[in-house]
C-alpha cells in the first residue's frame, strides 16, 4: 500500500485475523483508458466519511527555526496542542540489526478533535473526523494552514500528496444474508459452491497516468456501529509523486484534481441501495 498508514486506520484486518485481496484487472484497465466519467453527483445529506485525510510530504526537512515559527503562528487556530513521537524503524535482517528513531510531532486540534493537523519534521497532515461538514470546509481549513506554512517554512515543491478518505457505509441487518454487492458495485466473484461469506476485504492499486495520481482502493467488513446494521468500509486513498507544484494556488488546484478523481473512484464503487443510506 502507498504509505496509507496515516488516519485512524493502519491496517484492514478482516474477521478472525483474515484478510482476502482481490485484483479485478479488466476494471482497472477500464478505468485507466477512455471510459465515460461518472456524471457529478449533489452533495449527500448524510455523507458516510468517517475519517478525510490531506497529507503534504517535503525530500528535506524544515528548518528548526522556521517550524518553530510556524508552529507558532498555528497556535491561536486551533485549541490545544500536543507534542508526539513516532517511533521509525530500519530493520536489516541479514545484519541482525536494527534502528529506531523518534520522530517529533506536533499536533493542533479542535476542542472536540474533529479537526487537526500534525507537524512532522517534513510533512503536514490534516485530518476531519466525523461529521464531515463538506469540501469546502475542510478545503478552506487546509488552504489558511498551508498558506502560512509556505510562508514561514519557506518550502519548495513537496515530494508526494496524499488524499484519503475512509467511508463507512451501514446497511439494515434485514434477514439471514446481507449481500454486500447489492451496496458495493466491486465484488469477489466466489464460485457457486460457496452461497456466502463472514466476511470480506479486497484491496487494489490502479494508475492514472494522464492525470499523474495513483488511487488505492480496498474495503472489508467492519464492526457496527450503529444498532442492528452491518457496516462496510470503503476507503479510497489518492496519491500524487509527479510534477508537483510548490505555490498555494497551484496546490490547491492539484488537490481539486485529487478529489475529482475520488469522488468518481467512490460513485464507480457503490451501487443506488447504497447511495439511499446517505441520501435521506
Amino acid at each position: 500500500m502507498e504509505d496509507c498508514g496515516y488516519g485512524i486506520f493502519q491496517l484492514l484486518r478482516v474477521g478472525r485475523g483474515c484478510r482476502l485481496f482481490a485484483k479485478p484487472d479488466s476494471w482497472s484497465v477500464m478505468l485507466v483508458t477512455d471510459s465515460p466519467r461518472q456524471a457529478p453527483r449533489p452533495p449527500y445529506s448524510l455523507p458516510p466519511i468517517i475519517e478525510a485525510v490531506i497529507q503534504i510530504v517535503y525530500p528535506d526537512k524544515f528548518a528548526a527555526s522556521r517550524a518553530d515559527a510556524f508552529r507558532s503562528k498555528l497556535s491561536p487556530l486551533y485549541d490545544s496542542k500536543t507534542d508526539l513521537k513516532q517511533v521509525t524503524a530500519h530493520i536489516e535482517p541479514e545484519r541482525r540489526k536494527a534502528e529506531f528513531q523518534d520522530v517529533p510531532q506536533t499536533r493542533f486540534a479542535s476542542n472536540d478533535q474533529t479537526d487537526a493537523i500534525v507537524v512532522s519534521p517534513d510533512g503536514l497532515l490534516w485530518t476531519r473526523l466525523a461529521p464531515y461538514p463538506g469540501w469546502d470546509v475542510f478545503a478552506e481549513r487546509v488552504a489558511r494552514d498551508l498558506k502560512l506554512a509556505i510562508k514561514h517554512l519557506s518550502i519548495g515543491k513537496p515530494s508526494r500528496i496524499g488524499m484519503r478518505f475512509i467511508n463507512r457505509i451501514d446497511v439494515p441487518a434485514t434477514g439471514d444474508v446481507v449481500r454486500y454487492e447489492d451496496y458495493l458495485a466491486i465484488n469477489i466473484d466466489l464460485p457457486p459452491q460457496i452461497s456466502s461469506v463472514d466476511n470480506y476485504g479486497w484491496r487494489f492499486e490502479c494508475p492514472f497516468p494522464t492525470l499523474g495520481l495513483r488511487a488505492v482502493l480496498q474495503s472489508a467488513v467492519v464492526e457496527p456501529e450503529v444498532p442492528s446494521h452491518l457496516s462496510f468500509l470503503l476507503d479510497i486513498d489518492v496519491i500524487a509523486m509527479n510534477e508537483l507544484p510548490a505555490d498555494l494556488d497551484s496546490m490547491l488546484s492539484h488537490l481539486e484534481k485529487m478529489r475529482t478523481l475520488k469522488n468518481e473512484l467512490f460513485e464507480l464503487s457503490i451501487r443506488d441501495k447504497a447511495r439511499e443510506q446517505f441520501s435521506r
